[in-house]
């Protein structure tokens, strides 16, 4: 495909809703001209029912329609624009800009909600940032930033209701919240609260939520799947006061989750899920300084922990000094975790959980085991794979 519709049909789409165009190697014009010189009267398309527009990976589109043009879309609340190097999104009323831009920045931005974009719409929108209202705009989806944390950072700090950011991002970002002398500054204007945040296919070293407690404070979802240099999830001292849900998947340098300190203030945990992490070797670890210090952690709302292909992980906890209570725990799923002796070092309470599922190989049918508790039941499990391997 060359097009998708000429003209007179693209005129005639009053009750489109949703805009779709993916993959299309070829494709280098939504719209074509039905035979009219491209000098012509500038086209008007209005498409006045659309709410959603997403044009991905179109390696070959160059615009919208080749003569001069406008698009309407007042109710457009979604937008995705990725992998369409030779398209511009925007287009700004005051320069006049004509040609490839597809919709105009004056009357869209302040009305998204949702948008997903690639390093270059980034870039776009940074270097037009406070000219336009993005009030409405409370998802974002950064596909391939390439650019210094700090920048993104600040700019994030422009758009007052966001709540879920999604980055894939790639080496040239080391951290996501800055350190030094520059963090004071990102934080004019807006608070940056986002409820949910995925962070995967990226080199970032230290995401550094200690710098910024606002951000501590209002997470409920956080998602980390191929950070290849992450060490650590947190500092000791970072708190996740309503953090719902955690998932961890394939971060290959990481030997710990989190320490006791930031243990203890997941109170709003419900689940927890930690894959494919290959030098892991424990979940919660003692915070430095603290060795003798008796710790009671009181995980009041888990439900859920799965773990899966965690070859070197031996233990939850292997800190002596720390008791551990899960009172609405109902599920532990333990796929491929071979080294795995023993859950904690010290007393365990989980009233409600029935049995621990296990299964040691791909596709393997889970067995459940029950022992009374569960440093006992895991004791049993280790056992019984030691007897299979001989």
């Amino acid at each position: 495909m060359r097009n998708v519709l000429p003209a007179s049909i693209a005129n005639d789409l009053g009750k489109l809703e949703s805009f779709s165009i993916k993959s299309c190697e070829n494709l280098e014009e939504i719209i074509a001209c039905d035979g009219e010189s491209e000098t012509s009267s500038e086209a008007v398309f209005k498409f006045p029912e659309v709410v959603s527009m997403s044009f991905s990976y179109l390696p070959s589109l160059q615009c919208f329609y080749k003569g001069r043009h406008i698009v309407e879309c007042p109710k457009l609340k979604q937008l995705t624009m990725t992998e369409c190097p030779n398209m511009e999104i925007f287009k700004t009323e005051s320069t006049k800009e004509e040609g490839k831009a597809l919709l105009s920045a004056e009357k869209v931005m302040s009305k998204l909600e949702h948008l997903s974009i690639d390093s270059k719409a980034v870039k776009w929108l940074i270097s037009n940032r406070g000219k336009w209202l993005m009030n409405s705009l409370k998802q974002l989806h950064l596909i391939g930033w390439q650019s210094h944390g700090e920048t993104l950072y600040s700019f994030l700090h422009t758009i007052p209701n966001l709540q879920i950011l999604e980055m894939r991002t790639d080496s040239n970002i080391r951290e996501f919240v800055p350190s030094g002398n520059t963090a004071p500054k990102q934080r004019l204007g807006s608070v940056l609260l986002l409820k949910e945040f995925t962070l995967s296919f990226s080199f970032i070293e230290d995401i550094g939520f200690e710098r910024d407690p606002a951000l501590q404070r209002s997470l409920h979802r956080l998602v980390l799947y191929f950070c290849y240099k992450l060490t650590r999830l947190a500092h000791s001292s970072v708190s996740f006061t309503h953090l719902t849900y955690l998932q961890v998947s394939y971060c290959s340098e990481l030997r710990t989750l989190i320490t006791c300190s930031t243990a203890k203030s997941l109170v709003q945990l419900t689940t927890i899920k930690v894959s494919e992490c290959r030098k892991l070797n424990e979940i919660v670890t003692n915070d430095e300084g603290n060795d003798d210090k008796e710790i009671k952690i009181v995980f009041a709302k888990l439900i859920a922990i799965e773990f899966e292909g965690l070859s070197n992980l031996t233990s939850f906890c292997s800190n002596g000094n720390c008791e551990f209570s899960m009172p609405l725990l109902e599920k532990v799923n333990l796929k491929r975790c071979p080294k795995m002796k023993r859950f904690t070092a010290k007393l365990i309470t989980t009233p409600k959980l029935p049995s621990v599922l296990v299964s040691e190989g791909y596709g393997e049918e889970e067995r459940g085991y029950w022992e009374g508790d569960l440093n006992g039941t895991m004791q049993m499990v280790f056992a019984d794979k030691v007897l299979l391997a001989l």
